[in-house]
């Protein structure tokens, strides 16, 4: 037997038949059992769609799709299923983000995110509500925003889309879980890099090489201690070389990575304990991470630069 939802799809499209099928032959019970339960469904669709108002346009900012998860709420003018496949990303990072920082704290709220449908309205909110020079990069936390909003700006590009996303989720979730502790821009920038790369690697990898070939790389003395004003000019230069970099000490150097099953943690290295400790403000002098990006950076530049087991040859 069809479902009741089956029914009310072919009752609000007038395709719900009054006669059954050529052929099929019903005594008279079977025909008053049928014939009940097509008028419970007609009545229970005619019902439903009283409620429905099929003239809604969601395609302006001032009425958009609001699709909500257990710790998100987004808005979004491009479609309901679009919003819930980047919520479903954002929820996805989360046991990552969890894993890295050594924590179980969770949003404590809906985070609003806010995928706005032009560059214009993008740039404007970020003009209105922020110093984070919005237009510069494609999605950014402030918690300055009305709300502490993560706000974006629609690519029709599901993986561009989500590194945005993921960049600026992984800088609240530092915020919400840890506070703020001064991190220097290289850190929360190059975390949030670091986490937007899932989508896009091999992408990214090859950016990198292309970069490297071309002698176009900053040092990366000059990278790590950079303020957020040289960001303007080269923001794409310096957010691959700073997921390049925390790739490399978290995945790649022998004393400083990790054990990873795929994305699962199995067992920290000395570069995640860095990171911990960093995001809880605790002392980071004697550190041997915090001394290779700090005493020891021309030695891990070369290092890096140097490297090619990235696809593991």
């Amino acid at each position: 037997m069809f479902r009741a939802t089956h029914l009310f799809l072919l009752a609000a499209a007038g395709l719900l038949p009054s006669e059954p099928a050529p052929g099929i032959q019903m005594d008279a019970p079977e025909r008053e059992s049928m014939d009940r339960a097509f008028a419970h469904a007609l009545s229970l669709a005619r019902s439903k769609a009283d409620g429905l108002d099929f003239s809604v346009d969601h395609s302006s900012w001032e009425d958009p799709w609001v699709v909500q998860s257990d710790h998100y709420e987004l808005r979004t003018t491009a479609s309901r299923a679009y919003g819930v496949r980047m919520v479903n990303t954002l929820e996805g990072m989360l046991p990552i983000y969890q894993e890295l920082f050594d924590t179980d704290k969770l949003p404590q709220r809906r985070v609003p995110v806010l995928i706005h449908p032009t560059q214009e309205a993008y740039s404007q909110y970020g003009d209105d509500h922020s110093d984070e020079r919005s237009s510069i990069w494609g999605g950014y936390f402030d918690p300055n925003n009305p709300g502490g909003a993560i706000a974006t700006v629609f690519d029709k590009s599901d993986s561009l889309q989500r590194m945005y996303l993921v960049r600026s989720s992984c800088q609240e979730f530092i915020h919400s879980a840890f506070g703020s502790q001064n991190l220097p821009v290289s850190l929360t920038q190059g975390l949030g890099a670091y986490a937007e790369t899932f989508w896009v690697w091999d992408f990214l990898l090859s950016r990198f090489e292309q970069l490297r070939d071309a002698g176009q790389l900053i040092p990366l003395g000059e990278l790590l201690t950079a303020n957020r004003d040289a960001y303007v000019d080269r923001v794409e230069l310096f957010n691959v070389q700073l997921a390049v970099t925390i790739t490399y000490l978290r995945m790649f150097r022998e004393d400083t990575r990790s054990e990873l099953n795929g994305l699962k943690l199995v067992e920290a290295g000395s570069f995640d304990k860095y990171v911990r400790k960093a995001v809880r403000g605790e002392k980071l002098q004697g550190d041997p991470v915090h001394a290779l990006l700090t005493e020891e950076t021309d030695a891990l530049d070369a290092e890096i630069r140097a490297f090619r087991g990235w696809r593991g040859n």
